[in-house]
């Protein structure tokens, strides 16, 4: 794997390589709170780097402060974790009112004779992931130190480049951001609303409660999961989020596929209609009568009931859903004609979720290939 340690070739006319301690401070300094009980800190802890968000801190007095020695750090402040780099925990330190510290088990790197925007572009792409990966030492929480960070080896324009492609990638950073928060207001829309609709209905109709065994016939696959094909004619479905494909079907009919393991219990419900083939952990769920329930209102109420599912599922390494847990399952039964209703409502919010969730891929795609254009100098920006 790359070690960033040489010096490369085709350096753009007017950049140098540099190392990140030649034009930036890394782990400027530490600080012991001893502070009256009405100073404030907001504190950045490292308990989750993998779900790390730079809003998500804790409020502490200065005596409160966890630990004796911490980092101050300032707005453009870069933190990225000391433990686990594949799982990428760095971000910039927005502009807050109060001072902030964060745990030891961040680097924090300061701006010194560079561009802080740009800083932050080169320190975000998978170069710099890959040689932190490289230089990491230990299994299950794999970490680096300092030094690692601060020989990081780079290339660096004139200032006024710099700013420039910091505004061009952080523009498209913008734009991801806001993608992902329409993402987020829209899953709470539909969350509330289908707490709505699977309590009161649309027109506080009079529900009936139904076991799913009595409504429901339930088979499996037949196969293994290694069967999948590349390209192949008819979808596969497993205990995967991902459906996949083979060149044989044994079923052909309307379903709804349930993974029936999964070592989180995080577990995917899927529709079709067709032929298709199925792992034999998976659920094939037949309707008795479509009179009675509807093929899409039955994909929505169990995909509000993940989380029970998962609660429920037995087994230590690999979650397992039993038989019996599914046909006891108890679900509310308005009229047909308002699960339809229902379920076409929950349908439309899924597919602007899906939308938004395709464009912020694209502009993820975006984003990484400017990255390699503007960063490297293979494409120049006006300024």
């Amino acid at each position: 794997m790359k070690t960033n340690t040489t010096q490369q070739k085709n350096i753009p006319s007017g950049w140098t390589q540099v190392r990140v301690a030649d034009v930036l401070d890394v782990n400027p300094e530490q600080i012991t709170p001893q502070s009256s009980p009405d100073d404030f800190f907001q504190y950045i802890d490292i308990a989750s780097v993998k779900d790390f968000k730079i809003q998500e801190l804790k409020i502490f007095t200065g005596l409160q402060a966890p630990g004796r020695a911490r980092r101050l750090v300032r707005k453009d402040d870069i933190l990225i974790s000391n433990v686990r780099p594949n799982l990428k925990g760095i971000c910039r330190v927005p502009d807050y009112s109060v001072s902030t510290l964060c745990s030891t088990g961040f680097s924090v790197v300061r701006s010194r004779a560079i561009d802080h925007g740009y800083a932050y572009q080169v320190l975000v792409q998978d170069d710099f992931t890959n040689y932190l990966v490289d230089k990491a030492i230990g299994s299950n929480y794999p970490a680096i130190n300092s030094d690692d960070v601060a020989n990081y080896q780079f290339l660096l324009p004139i200032l006024k480049e710099q700013q420039k492609i910091a505004e061009i990638l952080g523009t498209v950073d913008e734009d991801i951001a806001k993608t992902q928060e329409v993402i987020k207001a829209t899953e709470k829309l539909k969350r509330g609303l289908m707490q709505q609709l699977f309590t009161r209905g649309i027109r506080n109709s009079e529900f009936k409660i139904s076991k799913l065994g009595d409504l429901c016939i339930f088979k499996t696959g037949k196969l293994n999961s290694n069967k999948a094909v590349d390209g192949g004619a008819y979808p596969f479905f497993t205990c995967s989020q991902e459906t996949f494909a083979i060149d044989q079907y044994s079923f052909d009919q309307e379903a709804i596929l349930l993974a029936g393991n999964n070592a989180a219990g995080k577990y995917s419900v899927k529709y079709y209609d067709g032929k298709f083939d199925a792992y034999q952990r998976t659920y094939v769920i037949s309707v008795k009568s479509e009179d009675n329930l509807s093929y899409p209102y039955l994909k929505e109420v169990l995909n509000t009931r993940l989380n029970e599912l998962r609660d429920s599922s037995v087994g230590s390494t690999t979650k397992f859903l039993t038989l019996k847990l599914l046909e006891k399952l108890p679900i509310s039964l308005p009229p047909i004609s308002e699960q339809r209703e229902i379920a076409e409502i929950l349908v439309s919010i899924n597919e602007k979720i899906s939308v938004n969730k395709k464009l912020k891929a694209k502009l993820t795609l975006l984003k990484k290939g400017l990255m390699q254009d503007l960063l490297s100098g293979s494409v120049r920006v006006q300024i």
